[in-house]
This record gives structure tokens, C-alpha cells and sequence, in this order.
């Protein structure tokens, strides 16, 4: 009985792990998909952080000449991190890239 109780607690953490990743590659994808070059970029940061993503991780540094948002999401593990890479010139949005940092 107790075999079977850690079988299926071991089974429920490998749905849930499986899940959180898929969960936050979508919230990724998505964020990533709304952006247009040319947008407005100061909402962005408020709206990663409704949407989700993880506020440690996701604030504006500047590199380059250009401001950069990474945006994380994160999955099961705090290492398994789903990005969408925001860069921005003169407050507006030039590019965004979809990473994954495992």
C-alpha cells in the first residue's frame, strides 16, 4: 500500500512538472507574440508582472546602447526558465526573442 501511495505521488509531481513547463512556455510565446516593433515600451514591465512572470528575474538593465526586458516565466524548477528577451531603444520596442535557459 505504501508502494503504490509513492507511486502515485511520485506520478502526480511528474504531471505537475510537465504542466508548470508547458504552462510557462505558452505565457512565453505569448508575451513574446503581442509584441510589435515601434510599441510603446514602459507598460511592459506592469504587464509582464500581471501576466505572471517572475519579478526577481524580469526588470530593464541597459547593454549595448539598447534597454533589455528579459521576461521570465518560470517552470517546474527555478532553473527552468522560459524568456521573452524585450530590447528597446528611445522607449519604444526594437525586437523581442523567445529563449529558454534550462
Amino acid at each position: 500500500m505504501v508502494l503504490i501511495a509513492i507511486i502515485l505521488l511520485f506520478g502526480a509531481l511528474l504531471v505537475y512538472a510537465i504542466y508548470s513547463g508547458h504552462l510557462a512556455t505558452i505565457k512565453a510565446e505569448n508575451f513574446c507574440r503581442s509584441l510589435t516593433p515601434g510599441a510603446d515600451a514602459a507598460p511592459l514591465l506592469e504587464q509582464a508582472l500581471s501576466e505572471g512572470a517572475n519579478a526577481r528575474q524580469t526588470r530593464w538593465f541597459a547593454y549595448d546602447g539598447q534597454d533589455n526586458l528579459p521576461v521570465t516565466f518560470i517552470g517546474f524548477t527555478p532553473i527552468d526558465r522560459y524568456i521573452c528577451l524585450i530590447k528597446a531603444e528611445n522607449g519604444r520596442v526594437v525586437s523581442s526573442k523567445l529563449m529558454h535557459l534550462d
